[in-house]
């Protein structure tokens, strides 16, 4: 339609869609072909709402590779942005995205103020990240407070990374019930990159501090968090026998989601690592 049409807006929908669709199977390269596609057609056309919401699928490749310091300046500058242009509230998506790179830092008891007061303004909706601040300061019973509050999780663009932190505060908090209703919500999603489709927010499990809080889970063979070694998406200009980033990176493999922990419905709560 955009090419029979001449329609710029179309082109540019087009384009941004295929590159979460190649985001989400895990190719990186094709991700980043329809991106550039993208940003051309809008730099052509000057259509700044959608350059504007572009900015925030900057992160998402650096949050994969494990550069955070450089996500989370960029997740700013197109917040900021957003913001300037008249956009809603977004608080929400702030803490999150931030939220999201503190977890993978083993810093989220640092943002536990913050993700209190967005808990208070969104509840009953964004609960396992302030569930999660509360577990890694160690307040387990407020934790399970504010996740006992939590709804059916609403089909946006957030909701593979919001299904992922569900799981893993139910799995942490022993709650076999929430760990079900996650394992129905992500089986339909089994071999796609969680998070990463949303072209904003990515994220993927590993050793954190309240693995070895009160209400932790272990399992028989080991923490109920376990580290997740990263494959693929390399960094740009490293060739194939570069190195692989030593934080979390997607997986090239496309078998396995990047929320990548299985829950085994006949002993709800359970957790495996990937083999």
């Amino acid at each position: 339609m955009g090419d029979g049409q001449d329609s710029p807006e179309y082109s540019w929908t087009s384009a941004y869609v295929a590159a979460r669709i190649a985001a989400g199977h895990n190719d990186p390269a094709e991700m980043e072909r329809c991106l550039v596609r993208a940003d051309e057609i809008a730099r052509r056309y000057e259509l700044q709402g959608a350059f504007a919401v572009a900015r925030l699928r900057h992160p998402v490749l650096a949050m994969a590779q494990g550069r955070f310091d450089e996500a989370e300046q960029a997740l700013g500058t197109a917040v900021a942005e957003l913001r300037a242009r008249g956009a809603v509230d977004l608080s929400g998506l702030a803490a999150l995205s931030v939220g999201c790179i503190r977890l993978q830092q083993g810093r989220l008891a640092e943002m536990l103020p913050v993700l209190l007061a967005v808990w208070e303004q969104y509840k009953p909706h964004n609960e396992a990240l302030a569930a999660l601040a509360l577990l890694a300061g160690g307040s387990c019973e407020e934790a399970r407070e504010i996740f006992g509050q939590r709804v059916r999780l609403r089909r946006d663009f957030a909701f593979p990374v919001l299904a992922g932190l569900r799981g893993t505060t139910a799995i942490v908090l022993r709650d076999g019930e929430a760990a079900a209703e996650v394992y129905e919500d992500l089986l339909p999603r089994q071999g796609l990159a969680g998070g990463a489709s949303s072209l904003s927010l990515v994220f993927g499990p590993s050793r954190r501090p309240w693995a070895n809080s009160p209400c932790s889970w272990t399992a028989p063979n080991g923490p109920a968090a376990t580290t997740w070694k990263p494959r693929g998406w390399r960094p740009h200009g490293t060739g194939p026998s570069g190195r692989t980033p030593r934080r979390p990176a997607l997986p090239a493999c496309r078998r396995r989601p990047l929320w990548c922990y299985r829950l085994s419905p006949g002993s709800a709560g359970h957790v495996r690592a990937p083999s």
